[in-house]
Protein backbone atom coordinates (compact mmCIF):
# COMPACT_ATOMS: atom_id res chain seq x y z
CA UNK A 1 0.00 0.00 0.00
CA UNK A 2 1.60 3.15 -0.53
CA UNK A 3 2.10 5.85 1.67
CA UNK A 4 -0.42 7.88 0.02
CA UNK A 5 -3.24 5.50 0.65
CA UNK A 6 -2.19 5.11 3.91
CA UNK A 7 -2.44 8.88 4.76
CA UNK A 8 -5.76 9.16 2.44
CA UNK A 9 -7.13 6.36 4.71
CA UNK A 10 -5.69 8.03 8.15
CA UNK A 11 -8.63 10.88 7.43
CA UNK A 12 -11.50 10.09 8.96
CA UNK A 13 -14.20 12.50 8.83
CA UNK A 14 -15.10 12.13 12.46
CA UNK A 15 -17.23 15.33 12.70
CA UNK A 16 -17.18 17.08 16.34
CA UNK A 17 -20.00 18.61 16.68
CA UNK A 18 -21.60 20.51 20.01
CA UNK A 19 -22.88 23.96 20.79
CA UNK A 20 -20.35 26.73 21.26
CA UNK A 21 -21.98 28.66 24.17
CA UNK A 22 -21.48 32.24 23.65
CA UNK A 23 -20.89 32.74 27.34
CA UNK A 24 -18.92 35.66 28.01
CA UNK A 25 -15.65 35.55 30.12
CA UNK A 26 -13.97 38.84 30.54
CA UNK A 27 -12.28 40.82 33.53
CA UNK A 28 -14.68 42.87 35.54
CA UNK A 29 -14.26 46.67 36.88
CA UNK A 30 -14.44 46.62 40.56
CA UNK A 31 -16.30 49.24 42.29
CA UNK A 32 -14.88 51.07 45.58
CA UNK A 33 -12.24 48.54 45.59
CA UNK A 34 -15.21 46.02 46.52
CA UNK A 35 -16.50 43.01 44.71
CA UNK A 36 -20.52 43.95 44.49
CA UNK A 37 -23.87 44.59 42.28
CA UNK A 38 -22.78 48.59 40.36
CA UNK A 39 -19.61 47.04 39.12
CA UNK A 40 -19.67 46.59 35.04
CA UNK A 41 -18.68 44.23 33.50
CA UNK A 42 -15.41 44.99 31.83
CA UNK A 43 -13.66 44.94 28.26
CA UNK A 44 -10.67 43.42 26.54
CA UNK A 45 -8.56 44.11 23.97
CA UNK A 46 -9.28 41.04 21.44
CA UNK A 47 -13.16 40.89 20.77
CA UNK A 48 -14.14 38.05 17.81
CA UNK A 49 -17.70 37.86 16.42
CA UNK A 50 -18.94 34.33 17.09
CA UNK A 51 -21.76 33.51 14.53
CA UNK A 52 -22.76 36.12 12.34
CA UNK A 53 -24.24 34.40 9.10
CA UNK A 54 -23.21 36.58 5.92
CA UNK A 55 -23.85 40.27 5.89
CA UNK A 56 -24.59 41.42 9.74
CA UNK A 57 -27.51 42.84 10.22
CA UNK A 58 -27.48 43.42 14.43
CA UNK A 59 -28.70 47.17 14.62
CA UNK A 60 -30.14 49.38 18.10
CA UNK A 61 -33.73 48.23 19.26
CA UNK A 62 -36.05 49.69 17.49
CA UNK A 63 -38.32 51.92 19.15
CA UNK A 64 -41.40 49.81 18.10
CA UNK A 65 -39.05 47.47 20.77
CA UNK A 66 -38.16 49.76 23.03
CA UNK A 67 -40.35 48.11 26.37
CA UNK A 68 -37.45 45.38 25.53
CA UNK A 69 -34.68 47.13 27.31
CA UNK A 70 -36.47 46.96 30.73
CA UNK A 71 -37.85 43.17 30.05
CA UNK A 72 -34.16 41.65 28.78
CA UNK A 73 -31.08 42.39 31.28
CA UNK A 74 -27.48 40.99 32.10
CA UNK A 75 -26.97 38.08 34.39
CA UNK A 76 -23.81 38.03 35.77
CA UNK A 77 -20.75 37.39 38.10
CA UNK A 78 -18.08 39.42 39.39
CA UNK A 79 -15.78 36.86 41.02
CA UNK A 80 -16.57 34.15 38.16
CA UNK A 81 -16.15 36.70 35.25
CA UNK A 82 -19.33 35.52 33.21
CA UNK A 83 -21.85 37.65 31.59
CA UNK A 84 -25.54 36.32 29.87
CA UNK A 85 -28.18 37.30 28.93
CA UNK A 86 -31.49 37.05 30.84
CA UNK A 87 -34.60 37.94 30.19
CA UNK A 88 -38.01 38.83 32.88
CA UNK A 89 -40.85 36.34 32.76
CA UNK A 90 -42.59 38.09 36.17
CA UNK A 91 -41.45 40.77 38.25
CA UNK A 92 -38.79 38.24 40.48
CA UNK A 93 -38.51 35.75 37.97
CA UNK A 94 -36.36 35.50 34.80
CA UNK A 95 -35.36 33.36 32.71
CA UNK A 96 -31.80 31.76 30.64
CA UNK A 97 -29.61 29.51 29.83
CA UNK A 98 -28.43 26.55 32.60
CA UNK A 99 -24.43 27.37 31.30
CA UNK A 100 -25.02 30.87 32.86
CA UNK A 101 -25.38 29.46 36.00
CA UNK A 102 -23.85 26.04 36.33
CA UNK A 103 -20.54 25.36 34.70
CA UNK A 104 -19.17 21.81 32.75
CA UNK A 105 -18.91 18.36 35.08
CA UNK A 106 -15.43 18.87 35.42
CA UNK A 107 -15.12 22.48 37.29
CA UNK A 108 -16.79 23.62 39.93
CA UNK A 109 -19.85 25.78 39.54
CA UNK A 110 -20.00 29.44 40.61
CA UNK A 111 -21.68 30.50 44.25
CA UNK A 112 -25.21 30.95 43.55
CA UNK A 113 -24.92 34.26 46.09
CA UNK A 114 -22.28 36.34 43.12
CA UNK A 115 -24.99 36.24 40.60
CA UNK A 116 -26.59 39.74 40.17
CA UNK A 117 -28.97 40.68 37.15
CA UNK A 118 -30.28 44.07 35.97
CA UNK A 119 -32.31 45.60 33.31
CA UNK A 120 -29.87 48.97 32.99
CA UNK A 121 -25.70 48.75 33.50
CA UNK A 122 -25.68 52.44 35.11
CA UNK A 123 -24.70 53.89 38.78
CA UNK A 124 -28.24 54.40 39.10
CA UNK A 125 -29.58 50.74 38.32
CA UNK A 126 -31.56 48.48 40.73
CA UNK A 127 -29.62 44.75 40.51
CA UNK A 128 -30.94 41.83 42.08
CA UNK A 129 -29.18 38.70 43.69
CA UNK A 130 -31.21 35.52 43.21
CA UNK A 131 -33.66 34.60 46.22
CA UNK A 132 -32.14 32.83 49.03
CA UNK A 133 -28.68 34.06 48.57
CA UNK A 134 -27.99 35.12 51.88
CA UNK A 135 -29.51 32.51 53.66
CA UNK A 136 -28.10 29.80 52.01
CA UNK A 137 -30.95 28.46 49.80
CA UNK A 138 -30.20 29.76 46.37
CA UNK A 139 -30.35 26.40 45.19
CA UNK A 140 -34.22 26.25 45.40
CA UNK A 141 -34.73 29.30 43.96
CA UNK A 142 -32.87 28.23 40.63
CA UNK A 143 -35.00 25.57 38.24
CA UNK A 144 -33.06 24.37 35.51
CA UNK A 145 -33.41 21.32 32.91
CA UNK A 146 -29.83 20.71 33.31
CA UNK A 147 -27.05 21.05 36.26
CA UNK A 148 -24.35 19.23 34.26
CA UNK A 149 -22.44 19.69 31.15
CA UNK A 150 -22.08 16.72 28.85
CA UNK A 151 -18.81 17.07 26.68
CA UNK A 152 -19.84 14.31 23.88
CA UNK A 153 -22.76 13.68 21.88
CA UNK A 154 -25.03 13.15 22.18
CA UNK A 155 -25.04 16.79 23.46
CA UNK A 156 -28.28 17.78 25.36
CA UNK A 157 -28.60 20.78 24.70
CA UNK A 158 -32.32 20.98 24.88
CA UNK A 159 -31.77 20.93 28.44
CA UNK A 160 -30.08 23.77 28.77
CA UNK A 161 -32.22 26.16 30.41
CA UNK A 162 -32.81 27.54 33.39
CA UNK A 163 -35.57 29.99 35.42
CA UNK A 164 -34.21 32.03 38.49
CA UNK A 165 -36.06 33.80 40.99
CA UNK A 166 -34.71 36.51 42.29
CA UNK A 167 -34.32 38.27 45.97
CA UNK A 168 -35.92 41.76 44.32
CA UNK A 169 -39.35 42.42 42.08
CA UNK A 170 -36.74 44.53 39.73
CA UNK A 171 -38.27 43.27 36.60
CA UNK A 172 -40.49 46.54 36.62
CA UNK A 173 -41.02 46.95 32.99
CA UNK A 174 -43.39 44.20 32.62
CA UNK A 175 -42.70 40.42 31.72
CA UNK A 176 -42.34 38.45 28.34
CA UNK A 177 -45.17 35.91 28.08
CA UNK A 178 -43.67 32.14 26.47
CA UNK A 179 -45.63 30.29 24.04
CA UNK A 180 -44.34 27.08 22.89
CA UNK A 181 -44.89 26.41 19.13
CA UNK A 182 -44.37 23.92 16.76
CA UNK A 183 -41.50 22.92 14.39
CA UNK A 184 -43.83 23.91 11.83
CA UNK A 185 -45.30 26.59 13.27
CA UNK A 186 -41.47 28.25 13.48
CA UNK A 187 -40.57 27.78 10.10
CA UNK A 188 -43.38 29.23 8.95
CA UNK A 189 -43.10 32.66 11.47
CA UNK A 190 -39.47 32.60 10.24
CA UNK A 191 -40.54 32.77 6.40
CA UNK A 192 -42.74 35.40 7.55
CA UNK A 193 -39.61 37.08 8.69
CA UNK A 194 -41.67 36.97 12.07
CA UNK A 195 -39.02 35.43 14.80
CA UNK A 196 -35.78 37.71 16.06
CA UNK A 197 -33.50 38.25 18.94
CA UNK A 198 -32.73 40.86 20.99
CA UNK A 199 -29.63 40.15 23.36
CA UNK A 200 -26.44 41.39 24.81
CA UNK A 201 -23.27 41.04 22.26
CA UNK A 202 -19.87 41.78 23.23
CA UNK A 203 -18.56 42.45 19.88
CA UNK A 204 -21.58 45.18 19.27
CA UNK A 205 -21.71 47.46 21.31
CA UNK A 206 -20.65 47.96 25.14
CA UNK A 207 -23.98 46.58 26.76
CA UNK A 208 -26.43 48.22 25.03
CA UNK A 209 -28.95 45.70 23.76
CA UNK A 210 -28.73 44.52 19.85
CA UNK A 211 -31.39 43.76 17.74
CA UNK A 212 -31.07 40.63 15.07
CA UNK A 213 -34.36 41.05 12.47
CA UNK A 214 -36.08 38.23 10.45
CA UNK A 215 -34.21 34.99 12.07
CA UNK A 216 -34.03 32.35 9.43
CA UNK A 217 -35.36 29.05 11.08
CA UNK A 218 -35.35 25.61 9.42
CA UNK A 219 -34.69 21.92 10.43
CA UNK A 220 -32.00 21.71 7.60
CA UNK A 221 -28.83 24.19 6.62
CA UNK A 222 -26.91 23.71 3.79
CA UNK A 223 -23.76 21.27 5.12
CA UNK A 224 -25.93 20.57 8.06
CA UNK A 225 -28.93 17.66 7.62
CA UNK A 226 -31.75 16.57 10.00
CA UNK A 227 -30.39 13.27 10.59
CA UNK A 228 -26.83 14.76 11.47
CA UNK A 229 -28.45 17.09 14.07
CA UNK A 230 -30.81 13.69 15.52
CA UNK A 231 -27.41 11.89 15.84
CA UNK A 232 -25.37 14.46 17.46
CA UNK A 233 -27.68 16.01 20.01
CA UNK A 234 -29.97 14.13 22.35
CA UNK A 235 -33.75 15.29 22.08
CA UNK A 236 -32.98 16.68 19.09
CA UNK A 237 -36.72 17.86 18.63
CA UNK A 238 -36.73 20.15 21.40
CA UNK A 239 -33.93 22.19 19.57
CA UNK A 240 -34.20 25.20 17.05
CA UNK A 241 -31.88 25.87 14.44
CA UNK A 242 -31.50 29.01 13.54
CA UNK A 243 -28.88 31.89 11.64
CA UNK A 244 -29.86 34.77 14.32
CA UNK A 245 -26.67 36.86 14.52
CA UNK A 246 -25.17 36.22 17.80
CA UNK A 247 -22.28 37.31 19.64
CA UNK A 248 -20.39 36.43 23.22
CA UNK A 249 -22.97 37.06 25.97
CA UNK A 250 -26.15 36.04 23.79
CA UNK A 251 -26.39 33.20 25.71
CA UNK A 252 -29.95 32.82 27.41
CA UNK A 253 -31.68 35.43 25.24
CA UNK A 254 -35.21 35.07 24.23
CA UNK A 255 -36.09 34.16 20.19
CA UNK A 256 -38.72 36.38 20.05
CA UNK A 257 -42.00 36.09 17.48
CA UNK A 258 -43.95 39.04 16.49
CA UNK A 259 -47.61 39.15 17.33
CA UNK A 260 -50.34 42.24 17.19
CA UNK A 261 -50.28 42.17 21.08
CA UNK A 262 -47.06 42.28 21.62
CA UNK A 263 -43.70 40.24 20.87
CA UNK A 264 -43.70 36.60 22.78
CA UNK A 265 -40.65 34.15 23.93
CA UNK A 266 -40.94 30.91 21.69
CA UNK A 267 -37.29 29.96 22.79
CA UNK A 268 -34.04 30.78 24.40
CA UNK A 269 -30.41 31.37 22.68
CA UNK A 270 -27.68 29.10 24.16
CA UNK A 271 -24.57 28.51 21.61
CA UNK A 272 -23.21 28.31 18.08
CA UNK A 273 -23.27 24.62 16.22
CA UNK A 274 -20.10 23.96 14.47
CA UNK A 275 -18.13 20.91 12.65
CA UNK A 276 -14.59 19.75 12.63
CA UNK A 277 -12.93 17.45 11.05
CA UNK A 278 -9.72 15.81 12.39
CA UNK A 279 -6.76 13.38 11.11
CA UNK A 280 -6.76 10.59 13.01
CA UNK A 281 -3.17 8.47 13.35
CA UNK A 282 -3.58 5.69 15.84
CA UNK A 283 -6.51 6.93 17.66
CA UNK A 284 -4.31 10.47 18.39
CA UNK A 285 -5.52 13.60 16.79
CA UNK A 286 -2.93 15.07 14.78
CA UNK A 287 -4.16 17.57 12.65
CA UNK A 288 -7.81 19.47 13.20
CA UNK A 289 -9.60 21.38 10.05
CA UNK A 290 -10.89 25.03 11.29
CA UNK A 291 -14.16 24.36 12.38
CA UNK A 292 -17.30 25.62 10.41
CA UNK A 293 -20.33 27.47 11.81
CA UNK A 294 -23.71 25.62 10.78
CA UNK A 295 -25.90 27.42 12.65
CA UNK A 296 -26.91 28.64 16.01
CA UNK A 297 -28.82 26.70 18.57
CA UNK A 298 -31.72 27.62 20.39
CA UNK A 299 -34.26 25.55 22.96
CA UNK A 300 -37.93 26.22 21.26
CA UNK A 301 -40.29 27.19 24.52
CA UNK A 302 -41.76 23.48 24.23
CA UNK A 303 -39.22 22.21 26.41
CA UNK A 304 -39.47 25.13 29.21
CA UNK A 305 -42.75 26.43 29.15
CA UNK A 306 -44.99 23.52 31.27
CA UNK A 307 -41.97 23.50 33.58
CA UNK A 308 -41.31 27.00 34.05
CA UNK A 309 -45.14 28.61 34.34
CA UNK A 310 -45.29 25.57 37.24
CA UNK A 311 -42.21 26.83 39.15
CA UNK A 312 -43.72 30.78 38.48
CA UNK A 313 -46.88 29.68 40.32
CA UNK A 314 -45.16 27.36 43.37
CA UNK A 315 -44.25 28.01 46.72
CA UNK A 316 -40.91 26.46 47.20
CA UNK A 317 -39.40 24.86 50.89
CA UNK A 318 -36.17 26.74 51.26
CA UNK A 319 -36.02 25.72 55.15
CA UNK A 320 -33.32 22.40 56.06
CA UNK A 321 -36.10 20.47 58.02
CA UNK A 322 -38.42 20.77 55.02
CA UNK A 323 -35.94 19.40 52.41
CA UNK A 324 -35.04 16.87 54.48
CA UNK A 325 -38.75 15.93 54.71
CA UNK A 326 -38.30 16.04 51.05
CA UNK A 327 -35.14 13.53 51.49
CA UNK A 328 -36.69 10.74 53.86
CA UNK A 329 -40.29 10.30 51.75
CA UNK A 330 -38.43 10.34 48.58
CA UNK A 331 -35.97 7.38 49.87
CA UNK A 332 -38.78 5.46 50.91
CA UNK A 333 -39.74 5.55 47.18
CA UNK A 334 -36.47 4.17 46.34
CA UNK A 335 -36.13 7.25 44.40
CA UNK A 336 -33.12 9.31 46.57
CA UNK A 337 -29.81 7.58 47.35
CA UNK A 338 -28.29 10.15 49.85
CA UNK A 339 -28.85 11.12 53.29
CA UNK A 340 -31.76 13.39 54.49
CA UNK A 341 -29.18 16.43 55.50
CA UNK A 342 -31.74 18.63 54.49
CA UNK A 343 -29.58 20.05 51.60
CA UNK A 344 -30.83 20.90 48.44
CA UNK A 345 -28.62 19.79 45.84
CA UNK A 346 -28.10 17.60 42.16
CA UNK A 347 -28.96 14.41 43.96
CA UNK A 348 -32.07 15.43 45.40
CA UNK A 349 -33.54 17.97 42.26
CA UNK A 350 -32.88 14.33 40.14
CA UNK A 351 -34.73 12.63 42.53
CA UNK A 352 -37.51 15.14 42.44
CA UNK A 353 -37.48 14.94 38.89
CA UNK A 354 -37.94 11.14 38.54
CA UNK A 355 -40.88 11.27 41.03
CA UNK A 356 -42.84 14.64 39.31
CA UNK A 357 -41.73 11.96 35.64
CA UNK A 358 -43.46 9.02 37.44
CA UNK A 359 -46.83 11.33 38.05
CA UNK A 360 -46.61 12.68 34.50
CA UNK A 361 -46.17 16.39 36.04
CA UNK A 362 -43.63 18.57 34.17
CA UNK A 363 -40.33 18.17 35.31
CA UNK A 364 -39.11 21.07 37.67
CA UNK A 365 -36.57 19.32 40.20
CA UNK A 366 -38.47 21.93 42.82
CA UNK A 367 -39.45 20.76 46.41
CA UNK A 368 -42.70 22.57 46.17
CA UNK A 369 -46.08 22.41 48.36
CA UNK A 370 -48.19 20.72 46.05
CA UNK A 371 -45.37 17.91 45.46
CA UNK A 372 -44.86 17.96 49.77
CA UNK A 373 -48.73 17.11 49.33
CA UNK A 374 -48.82 14.60 47.19
CA UNK A 375 -45.42 13.15 48.52
CA UNK A 376 -47.43 12.78 52.01
CA UNK A 377 -49.36 9.66 51.28
CA UNK A 378 -47.56 8.76 47.53
CA UNK A 379 -47.60 4.75 47.37
CA UNK A 380 -44.82 2.65 46.57
CA UNK A 381 -43.18 2.71 43.21
CA UNK A 382 -42.17 -0.52 41.86
CA UNK A 383 -38.87 -1.54 43.26
CA UNK A 384 -35.56 0.10 41.71
CA UNK A 385 -32.12 1.35 42.11
CA UNK A 386 -32.47 5.16 44.06
CA UNK A 387 -31.48 7.35 41.16
CA UNK A 388 -27.59 8.61 41.61
CA UNK A 389 -26.43 11.43 39.24
CA UNK A 390 -24.84 9.99 35.60
CA UNK A 391 -22.61 12.70 35.15
CA UNK A 392 -23.85 14.33 32.18
CA UNK A 393 -26.31 16.68 30.62
CA UNK A 394 -25.42 18.81 28.30
CA UNK A 395 -21.73 19.85 26.13
CA UNK A 396 -19.28 22.16 27.50
CA UNK A 397 -18.05 24.84 25.24
CA UNK A 398 -16.13 23.76 22.59
CA UNK A 399 -14.98 25.78 19.76
CA UNK A 400 -11.86 27.05 17.55
CA UNK A 401 -8.97 26.80 18.97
Amino acid sequence: MSSSMSVARMWRPLVQVAALFALLQVAVTPVDGAWRAGARPGTETIIRRVAVFGKDERSAVPDRLASLKGQIGLLFNNKARTVCTAFCIAPDLIATAAHCIFRAHDSLAPSLADYWFTTEISAEATYSRIAGSQSSSAEQSVMAGATRLRVKPPIDASSDWAAIRLADPVCRSGALAITALSAEELQTASAEQRIYQVAYHRDYKEWELAYSPACEVRDEFSGLSRATVDKDFAHAEGLVLHKCDTGEASSGSPLLMEAPGGPFVVGINVGTYVQSKVLLQDGQVTQRSKPRTLANTGISATAFAGPIETFRRSVVATASSDIAEFQTRLRRLNLYAGPPDGTFGELTRAAIQAYERSLGLPETGMPTADLARRLLNAPPLPERKPIGLTGALLAPPVGPE
